[in-house]
């Protein structure tokens, strides 16, 4: 297959990844929350308010002013293999029914892979009630059918394998520029509520969807053959806009909060849009004599058009957390929702407990559990630095496992901000 086919399949995913460094994403780069498993909605304050519940930026609890420096995170891994896996197979002859096992690992909606560097950029700011904050997602959703895994162990004689019809990537990049707002309701017989919203300008950096794709492999008595095809959609850049809604309230010593992000969105990718179309087939039957007297056995038709502006919306999350202190020990609890699979966004439930301990008044400790979402189960460490008004703050999520050396992915995050 041409080198230039490649190029033009991956060419806004590429593109996102270079454009990852000017952005941060949902969460996922702030360390109080990654040490906490992000059960965070109820606990999220000043200018990390806005991005989790803006209704929290007129909480009681609240300082006056709070300014972000800056905040990285990088995620990296898999949904099926640790590193527990790599030293149990590394250098070990594979029998069928390690075959089998290494095949069991793989989720029946494929194999997927996640790779995220987030930075929160400086001079976000929140003064009581207001905020206005710069930030930005890039998210992937990247999976790749399990046949592919089948294949190693040997295949069948006369038997079509379907290798491309159950793969699947999204991926897109956008920033903002968010002005939030809170503001107490009085409500009878429940007293007062705080209302919140966010109102977002959309930048959108670049956007790709695999529309289509298809691919069979047939192993026959003597030879092989292979042919498939992809269709791609993409984009280099947009504008839009959305909105997001929160409520929270304190009531006695517990804090409730809720929010819906991206309830109103809208973004209209108009910079370059484009459709990508790729054909590929074997010139001749796989042998081992063909495939190493013919170096271009395999060979692809592809096409790219222009095409009209497209619109696409951002995906809807519930998030809802409550959180008390006893003690010295403050203790949150996180249910997070999407309503649709779209990048950074999954239909799978999500509910974490977070713990913060803080027995030593400048260095707070923190643990966390999160089970469900992206990952069966996670577990989340993490500490924080107090120094009169400045703060700063890591946290780490070992995906898809209690010990780190079973995890599948791994989230790291540092952050600081100045809070008066």
């Amino acid at each position: 297959m041409k080198t230039k086919t490649m190029v033009n399949i991956f060419s806004v995913i590429l593109l996102l990844i270079f454009v990852v460094s000017m952005v941060k994403a949902q969460g996922y780069s702030d360390a109080r929350s990654l040490g906490m498993a992000r059960a965070y909605t109820a606990l999220a304050r000043g200018v990390d308010a806005p991005l989790w519940n803006p209704a929290n930026l007129k909480l009681p609890t609240s300082k006056k002013f709070s300014l972000q420096l800056f905040s990285l995170g990088l995620r990296f891994g898999n949904s099926s293999f640790s590193k527990h896996s790599y030293d149990i197979y590394n250098g070990k002859y594979l029998t069928s029914s390690d075959f089998q096992d290494i095949l069991d690992a793989i989720p029946d909606d494929g194999f997927r892979l996640f790779l995220d560097t987030e930075i929160c950029p400086p001079f976000g700011f929140a003064y009581g009630p207001v905020a206005l904050t710069f930030s930005g997602v890039v998210a992937s959703d990247v999976r790749l059918c399990k046949d592919y895994f089948d294949l190693p162990d040997g295949w069948e004689e006369n038997h079509r394998y379907d290798l491309g019809n159950n793969n699947h990537a999204e991926a897109w990049g956008y920033s903002t520029a968010t002005i939030s707002w809170a503001h107490v309701v009085k409500l009878p017989k429940i007293q007062k509520i705080i209302l919140g919203v966010n109102f977002h300008y959309i930048l959108g950096l670049g956007y790709g969807k695999v529309l289509r794709s298809w691919g069979t492999f047939y192993s026959g008595e003597y030879a092989d053959s292979t042919e498939g095809g992809i269709k791609a959609r993409m984009a280099q850049g947009g504008t839009g806009f959305a909105m997001d809604f929160g409520v929270a309230r304190e009531y006695h010593n517990w804090t409730f909060s809720l929010a819906f992000s991206n309830l109103i969105s809208h973004i209209t990718w108009k910079r370059k849009p484009q459709e990508f179309e790729a054909y590929f087939y074997s010139t001749e039957v796989l042998t081992v004599y063909s495939i190493a007297e013919n170096d271009s056995i395999i060979e692809s038709d592809e096409s790219t058009k222009d095409i009209s502006s497209f619109s696409t919306k951002l995906p809807v999350e519930l998030r809802l957390g409550a959180a008390t202190t006893w003690k010295e020990i403050l203790i949150s609890l996180d249910y997070h929702q999407g309503f649709r699979e779209r990048p950074g966004v999954t239909t799978r439930p999500y509910l974490a407990v977070g713990s913060e301990f803080s027995y030593i008044g400048f260095l707070p400790l923190r643990l966390g559990l999160g089970f469900g979402g992206d990952h069966k189960i996670l577990s989340a460490l993490g500490f924080g630095l107090k120094l009169g008004f400045f703060h700063f703050d890591y946290g780490i999520n070992f995906n898809g496992a209690l010990w780190p050396t079973h995890a599948k992915a791994l989230s790291v995050a540092v952050s600081s901000s100045l809070r008066f």
